[in-house]
């Protein structure tokens, strides 16, 4: 018998049975530390005691500034000179750019769409991703992250001119996340 086509359904003297077998390796993401150095300039220390701020203070927000933006460089885009990618560039994560509306040239400007060609293009994106995780209901994508302007589209755009919701309201309501018991987020970021 093909096991293929007929699934784990077998007769006496089938040769052909489904193995099942779990996979325990954990994915390899580089890590590198990240180093700050302080410097304090003898007049700098004067004045932070005559005007009672605290300069550990300061130097300390001064360091956690510079790391968060070292680690979002990370998370979204990664370092090539370390050799790690991030959301949005990792050779794995799936990309859905949206073809037009059956233009000629295909716009993927939010601007130039109908809001249901905004939650057409969401939806692809919501698909496309959960196909690669073969379609597993508790593998639903749950997260879209958008360029400002488009952000800012859908959230001051209405749905039309006599309606009183947003694109935003519109596709929270109405995208394949939603309808299958889930939520999502949709958020900017910088990064796109």
């Amino acid at each position: 018998t093909n096991g293929a086509q007929n699934g784990p359904v077998h007769a006496g003297g089938a040769n052909n049975v489904p193995v099942v077998q779990a996979n325990l390796d954990t994915g390899l993401f580089k890590a590198h530390t990240f180093a700050a150095a302080l410097r304090v300039m003898f007049v700098d220390m004067a004045k932070s005691n005559f005007i009672g701020r605290s300069l550990d203070q300061l130097l300390g927000q001064g360091v956690r500034l510079a790391y968060d933006k070292h680690m979002d460089a990370n998370t979204y885009v990664g370092m090539e000179e370390y050799g790690t990618t991030g959301l949005i560039n990792d050779p794995d994560a799936v990309e859905s750019t949206a073809a037009g509306n059956g233009a000629t040239t295909p716009s993927t400007k939010w601007a130039d769409k109908t809001p249901a060609q905004i939650l057409k293009d969401i939806n692809s994106a919501l698909t496309a991703a959960w196909l690669a995780a073969e379609y597993d209901g508790s593998a639903v994508p749950n997260h879209i992250l958008l360029p400002f302007d488009q952000y800012t589209h859908i959230m001051n755009t209405p749905v039309s001119d006599l309606a009183t919701e947003s694109i935003m309201d519109y596709v929270m309501k109405n995208n394949i996340a939603s309808k299958n018991g889930g939520s999502l987020f949709i958020g900017a970021t910088r990064w796109l």
